[in-house]
């Protein structure tokens, strides 16, 4: 499944874990991210530590940790995620 996702200027996505997704885990998801419209005002935490994430690249991130997105800026951040199933 691929989605794209806006996170509005001034919000927030609370701490939180998502269970499937990681490799870590049976039956497991990955969502590979990838930042389209980002600036330094917006902050993507994985286990408390602020990532650099930048326009365009593509991450991999163990969302089965916490994490949480700031977006203190004025403009939208905008990225997008894919769910695949990975492989043996």
């Amino acid at each position: 499944m691929v989605r794209i996702l806006r996170l509005a200027p001034g919000a927030e996505v609370q701490e939180h874990t998502d269970p499937t997704l990681g490799l870590r885990i049976e039956r497991s998801v990955i969502r590979p991210t990838i930042p389209v419209f980002i600036n330094d005002k917006v902050t993507f935490h994985l286990n408390g530590k602020p990532l650099g994430m930048q326009q365009g690249e593509c991450w991999y991130l163990n969302l089965t940790d916490p994490h949480w997105i700031t977006n203190e800026s004025s403009e939208e951040r905008i990225n997008i995620t894919i769910d695949m199933e990975p492989n043996a």
